[in-house]
């Protein structure tokens, strides 16, 4: 692929130039689409991956021992962040594999604790984590929302992640649980433009 980029950038240089001939131009087309080629093959392989991992319901902790998945976030977290880093290199917070649901997403803060994912919707699921800061708020998300019909804590049990279910029986975890109810009862979902 290093090879393919590097001709690339050579070819361009020249068409920047106008010194370009056609059998250049020719090679220059047949190696942009073998790189789209080859994007498209790495993306269907890391979905496959992907979707037998959600299938199958398979964490980390069952691929890894505790020893390594500790030694793998303490090196993760000890890495220099670089201005040429991509967005999904730069710490925002872990990907953690949802039990509940249909995709990996990127987390927010904290454990996540409910996510909720409706049918139909485009984009990541609406996610709840352990420790939001509820009041600084203004609106409740409309995935969250649309489960007030009258048997909120009901459909929220529903949507409850793993980490959420043990979290939630705690009595820590009851407490958020009922700032949570309280926040999306009371509050509105944000406006559409």
């Amino acid at each position: 692929m290093l090879n393919i980029d590097a001709r690339l950038h050579e070819l361009g240089l020249r068409v920047q130039e106008g010194s370009v001939t056609d059998d250049e131009l020719a090679e220059m087309s047949q190696l942009a689409k073998s790189k789209r080629q080859a994007r498209h093959d790495r993306l269907a392989l890391v979905a496959g991956v992907r979707r037998t991992i959600e299938d199958n319901s398979i964490s980390a902790d069952l691929l890894f021992e505790l020893d390594a998945l500790q030694a793998i976030v303490t090196r993760l977290s000890l890495l220099p962040s670089t201005p040429h880093a991509s967005p999904r290199s730069q710490h925002r917070g872990t990907r953690q594999n949802k039990v509940t649901g249909s995709s990996w997403v990127r987390q927010k803060s904290g454990l996540a604790l409910v996510e909720v994912k409706l049918e139909g919707a485009k984009g990541f699921p609406c996610r709840y984590c352990e420790g939001d800061a509820l009041v600084k708020k203004a609106y409740v998300p409309a995935g969250l929302k649309l489960l007030d019909d009258g048997q909120l804590e009901l459909n929220l049990q529903r949507h409850y992640t793993h980490a959420g279910q043990q979290y939630f029986a705690t009595e820590a975890g009851q407490a958020e649980l009922a700032k949570l109810i309280h926040f999306i009862k009371t509050r509105k979902v944000k406006p559409r433009r």
